[in-house]
């Protein structure tokens, strides 16, 4: 069975999601994927090499549900559709600088919708 939500699609970075998560809303966040994505270190981080660029034929949707800093730097943390066995237990950190390139469409949830 497919759940759905109304949606509303906004453009933005880091500070917009930021902004969306202080006020209690997650957003899911439309990415353009490099490899470094698919293997977040045992910290749950996903570091990319700098030379590694945005893959525009792979394209992802990620839930942005956190966000903190390490070593002054931003992360925001993600949820992913990939399962537990992807990042710490399906979640991981994503610093500004992987994200920031790669944000394609930010989409914030609008309707509250219960699901068992």
């Amino acid at each position: 069975e497919v759940f759905r939500r109304d949606s509303q699609a906004l453009k933005g970075g880091m500070d917009e999601i930021i902004n969306l998560l202080n006020i209690g809303y997650p957003s899911i966040v439309i990415i353009m994927l490099s490899d470094a994505f698919y293997s977040p270190n045992p910290d749950g981080i996903v570091i990319a090499p700098v030379n590694e660029a945005p893959d525009p034929l792979r394209i992802h949707a990620i839930l942005a549900v956190g966000y903190g800093s390490i070593f002054n730097k931003r992360f925001l943390l993600v949820r992913n559709s990939w399962g537990t066995s992807w990042g710490l237990a399906g979640y991981a950190w994503l610093p500004e600088a992987y994200i920031s390139p790669r944000i394609m469409q930010l989409a914030l949830l609008t309707e509250e919708v219960d699901v068992s």
